[in-house]
């Protein structure tokens, strides 16, 4: 009984199993039914009921049933209803459940769509991502959602390169949208050729595309980027705006072309036309600006006033530009006052937007033709060294120029002429008159050479132009004073035989008669007689005359006509003639050509000799001069080959060591080094007696440097010594000694020769600089202390040596490095009392202000920074220490509440500098606008500090902190957290990243 009890308890269980086992088959069949059902309400467009049905098959389906196509169908009616999720989740299923299924790859590809429509852009990014991998039959699709995500993250040259992709192969639904895409990029580019390509290719080929018309659009804005503008008005006449966007751009562009090709009377039409459909455009300012600039091309003065008016209550670049045409328009109106008026409200309140520039230029030319010229100077100052990207910076330049020589301070003059010259095009007007002006100023100054090369340049490029005559006889001037008489002469003559009614003529009669008489021959003396008399006929009354009749005198003198002279002298009145030099003339015109810099010119002329006086005595040294000439110039390669060719050709020239040692250093310079130590050896075996032995053996010591064999030169030095036994002096031979250890830093078998010097040749004059020597040793070995005891004596014993110098400014630094303040103090002051002259002094003057802050005496380092700062010249202009000075002095002043004074000296540091001092300079004016509250001045500093100078760590990481801070204050949050997360991401100092990370903690529980 048991047993059958079992049976039918398991016959029991076992018989609901096998009633539900029973449907299986009409279940299969009722799915596959309704699959067929909705899939034909899918192409019925009945999305809804194809959903509900899809979804009640599913729900009601076994649950190992097969659902593929279910899923499939739901991935591709829910999108069409924006039922995004439920169509990801039927994809995420699809792809889990059934990876291998045909369709898979169709499936992926709508997960990656409705992800990316539901924000999951990760999620889409990897469904592309596959199917780019796997190469499916969406790859180009593919490759346009990434190109469109990355274009919507900002990354747009992975965008552009993406969009390109998906268009390599075949075209596929969203081909116009690469097209636009891609064409996009490359116009934000400024790669408009390209972007009008693809805009041509979207137009002819997709011309039914909701995007043809914009590409329209876009080929005519790029044509009128270009300055096709009449093309762009072409394109856009035949267009027809479909949207207030499409309108709106239409209608700007219409009218900038219009403008540009001068037809303003349209462009006013259009602009107002703007205004009226389009009153709370982004673009509403510049169309304003436009409208302005239409009406003043025009001559509407009092409408373009009113226009620009509206525009000057902002805070931006074009509120500047209308001050600044507010101001030029009183100007054409010689209404100086109100122009005043408006450039000077534009430098308050916007000084360094994009017309501030003009601004500081206009009001430097009104003060100018005021002959207000400090003022004026002041003003093109600001434009000219506070604006490196002026448009006007070269005119602004040129009358600083000016303003500085009407002032007299021609040196100031000549710096601003050349840097037009530098910075302007060939072609300009200003450049050609800064050149001559230049030339002139050099001549002021007394640097008559760089006058010669400056005015002999404006004298051959521009033989036509405006001041040619004044260039003519200032280039006399100039070779007079430089002691080119002959030449000078020539160019005398030239201002009166081809300018007669010139200004200068009268000055270039008595040049020529001086410059004759300075020649020194005879036969010039007696044309200088002839010229003085010339002169005194025509201009009895000169001031000059008295003087005319006194050199004509001593001319008679040195003819010896002795009875004419004291006539002369006691008439008062001499002459004088013109001549060449023949030979020598030639030889001075190429030592002036040397001295110019115009090597091929001298070269040229050395050669001339050479081939006019083959019998000359000099010949050999013509010869020779021409492979100097050419080292001296730096043209290694041809110096080499003439100076190869002097030594076949004069075996017996007593230049031939020179050519040896020249030939040497040659070699050296092509970085030949073993062939230069063979030069140079040559030198010493063949010519041991030669003056040039001591430059030789330098020489062979550099090159054996260079090669990391160093030492060796001793060995060669000995050897020379043995066989020349009295041919180098002992000291300095023992000096040269030393010096090749030291310079291998070998310092204590240098310090032995030093001291052996000292000690057997005390009066050597040698012994400043061994003992100095002695004393770098130990600083370099780090015996500071006895490097110190060294030095001061050396500063003590040999006072006026520059070795002193040199010792008094090394100890000086070494006591900073040792906190000995006091002691710095008294050597760097002792510096700038013994060596007032040196080019080291602001290094002096510095370091004592630095030494007097350690002592807390702040008075004292004021003094000195200011001394350095107020002795400065232009070409002192970026000297470090002046700069250092300056930031000094400004952490002074901000301290003492000065903050406007301390932000001025750091401007001057900030504008010009492009290093770590300039970092430092932008750091502290961050820092020092924050103090005082002006939040947008430390914005733009510490913005460009953390954008232009990341090579500066120490002062770009703080800066970060600081901008950070400054965003936190501006409530500008989300920027405050990119700014510390940038510091936590490259920050150095753990400390910084530390309080940067607490600072983003903060901030995001904040929000």
């Amino acid at each position: 009984m048991i047993k059958k009890r079992r049976f039918c308890l398991l016959v029991l269980f076992l018989f609901p199993v096998c009633l539900q086992g029973q449907p299986r088959i009409d279940r299969d069949r009722s799915l596959q039914e309704g699959t067929r059902e909705a899939a034909i309400l899918i192409e019925l467009e009945e999305y809804l009921l194809a959903i509900e049905k899809l979804n009640q098959l599913i729900d009601s389906a076994a649950p190992a049933a097969d659902l593929p196509t279910p899923l499939f169908l739901l991935t591709e009616a829910n999108p069409e209803v924006d039922r995004n999720y439920p169509a990801l989740d039927a994809a995420r299923r699809f792809l889990l459940l059934y990876p291998n299924d045909p369709r898979a790859g169709e499936v992926m590809y709508r997960w990656g769509v409705t992800a990316w429509r539901e924000s999951n852009w990760d999620e889409a990014r990897n469904a592309f991502e596959e199917i780019i991998r796997l190469k499916g039959d969406h790859e180009d699709e593919a490759y346009y959602w990434l190109a469109r995500m990355a274009a919507e993250e900002d990354s747009l040259e992975l965008a552009e390169a993406l969009a390109d992709r998906s268009l390599e192969d075949n075209t596929h639904e969203f081909t116009d949208d690469a097209l636009y895409l891609s064409a996009w990029i490359k116009e934000g580019k400024g790669e408009y050729q390209a972007a009008a390509e693809l805009y041509r290719i979207l137009i002819e080929d997709y011309a039914e595309s909701k995007l043809a018309l914009d590409a329209q659009l876009r080929l005519g804005v790029n044509q009128a980027r270009e300055g096709y503008h009449k093309s762009a008005l072409t394109l856009f006449s035949s267009l027809t705006p479909r949207t207030n966007r499409q309108q709106e751009e239409l209608l700007f562009y219409s009218a900038e072309s219009n403008a540009a090709l001068r037809r303003h009377d349209k462009a006013i039409d259009i602009y107002k036309e703007f205004l009226r459909l389009f009153p709370h455009s982004q673009r509403i300012r510049p169309v304003r600006y436009g409208l302005g600039w239409s009406e003043l091309q025009l001559r509407r003065y009092d409408q373009a006033i009113t226009t620009f008016q509206a525009l000057t209550d902002a805070g931006d670049s074009l509120a500047a530009a209308a001050l600044y045409q507010i101001g030029a328009i009183h100007v054409v109106r010689h209404d100086t006052a109100a122009a005043m008026a408006a450039l000077h409200e534009l430098v308050y309140r916007l000084p360094y937007e994009s017309f501030s520039d003009n601004a500081y230029n206009l009001l430097g030319r009104i003060h100018y033709r005021r002959a207000n010229y400090d003022s004026a100077r002041r003003y093109l100052m600001v434009t000219a060294r506070q604006f490196p990207e002026s448009d006007v910076r070269v005119e602004a330049f040129h009358l600083l120029g000016e303003a500085y020589a009407a002032l007299r301070q021609f040196d100031n003059a000549q710096y601003s002429f050349s840097r037009v010259r530098k910075l302007g095009d060939s072609t300009d007007p200003l450049v050609s008159h800064a050149l001559y002006r230049e030339g002139v100023m050099l001549y002021y100054i007394g640097r008559f050479n760089s006058a010669i090369n400056r005015l002999r340049t404006y004298v051959a490029s521009y033989p036509d132009g405006a001041n040619i005559d004044e260039a003519t006889f200032w280039l006399g001037e100039a070779l007079y004073q430089d002691g080119m008489y002959d030449e000078a002469e020539q160019f005398y003559s030239e201002v009166i035989e081809k300018w007669p009614n010139s200004g200068y003529k009268k000055e270039a009669i008595y040049g020529v008669a001086w410059a004759e008489f300075r020649q020194n021959r005879k036969e010039k003396f007696r044309e200088a007689v002839n010229s003085f008399q010339a002169f005194i006929d025509t201009y009895p009354e000169s001031d000059k005359a008295v003087e005319a009749i006194i050199r004509m005198a001593d001319s008679y003198r040195f003819l010896r006509e002795y009875d004419k002279a004291i006539a002369t002298y006691e008439s008062i009145g001499e002459r004088a003639g013109s001549g060449k030099r023949a030979e020598e003339a030639d030889v001075r015109l190429a030592e002036a050509f040397v001295e110019m810099g115009e090597i091929e010119r001298a070269v040229g002329t050395y050669s001339d000799l050479v081939q006019r006086h083959p019998k000359s005595e000099r010949v050999d040294d013509y010869t020779y001069a021409v492979g100097a000439t050419w080292f001296r110039g730096g043209n290694d390669s041809s110096a080499i080959i003439e100076l190869e060719r002097f030594l076949r050709e004069y075996s017996e020239s007593e230049y031939r060591p020179n050519a040896l040692f020249t030939l040497g250093d040659a070699w050296y310079n092509l970085g030949e080094y073993e062939t230069a130590l063979g030069w140079y050896r040559m030198v010493l075996d063949n010519h041991p007696s030669s003056p040039v032995v001591p430059d030789a053996i330098e020489g062979l010591r550099f090159a054996l440097e260079s090669m990391g064999r160093g030492p060796e030169a001793i060995e060669i030095i000995d050897d020379f010594i043995a066989k020349n036994p009295d041919r180098l002096a002992p000291d300095s031979l023992l000096f040269k000694k030393g010096m090749i250890w030291f310079d291998n830093a070998e310092y204590k078998k240098a310090d032995t020769l030093f001291h052996k010097l000292v000690t057997d040749y005390p009066e050597s004059p040698l012994v400043p600089g061994a003992w100095y020597q002695i004393g770098k040793g130990h600083e370099y070995g780090g015996g500071l202390a006895g490097a110190i005891a060294i030095y001061e004596r050396v500063v003590n014993d040999y006072a006026s040596n520059n070795a002193a110098l040199l010792a008094l400014i090394d100890m000086a630094e070494l006591r900073m490095f040792e906190e000995d303040y006091s002691g710095a103090r008294r050597d760097f002051l002792l510096f700038a009392e013994r060596f007032a002259e040196s080019d080291r002094l602001n290094q002096a003057r510095y370091g004592a202000g630095k030494a007097s802050l350690m002592l807390g005496d702040t008075m004292a380092a004021v003094e000195q920074f200011k001394f350095v700062v107020d002795s400065v010249r232009i070409e002192d202009a970026n000297d470090l220490f002046i700069d250092r000075s300056r930031i000094s002095l400004a952490e002074i002043y901000w301290a003492q509440d000065s903050a406007d004074t301390a932000l001025d000296l750091l401007a001057s540091v900030a504008s010009r500098r492009r290093d770590y001092t300039a970092a430092e300079a932008l750091l502290l004016r961050g820092k020092i606008f924050r103090s005082v509250n002006d939040l947008s001045g430390a914005l733009a500093d510490l913005r460009r500090l953390t954008e232009e100078f990341t090579d500066y760590p120490e002062y770009t990481d703080p800066g970060l902190l600081e901008l950070g801070a400054l965003y936190e204050e501006l409530t500008n949050y989300d920027e405050a957290i990119v700014t510390y997360q940038r510091l936590v991401d490259t920050a150095l100092d753990e400390d910084l990243k530390k309080n940067a990370e607490s600072r983003i903690e903060q901030l995001k529980r904040r929000r």
